[in-house]
């Protein structure tokens, strides 16, 4: 039980991480790059395009990766 409420707090920071290094790509103009990077990722791995945000806070360690091409071409 602790661990589990533990891990909710390291995934936030985990995705709180890859959303700075989103913003990283996005303002030395890698967005593209990085897009395409991620999509190849994806599909290797089989993700979940659209996971339900309750999902998302409690076991994800990443953003989805819908969340983070929308974030990039904003």
């Amino acid at each position: 039980p602790l661990s589990s409420i533990i891990s909710i707090f390291f995934n936030y920071y985990s995705r709180s991480n890859e959303k700075q290094a989103d913003f990283f790509a996005k303002k030395h103009h890698q967005s593209d790059a990085l897009i395409s990077a991620l999509k190849k990722l994806s599909a290797q791995n089989y993700s979940h395009l659209t996971p339900h945000p309750i999902i998302v806070k409690l076991s994800y360690s990443h953003p989805p990766l819908l969340d983070r091409i929308k974030l990039l071409q904003s």
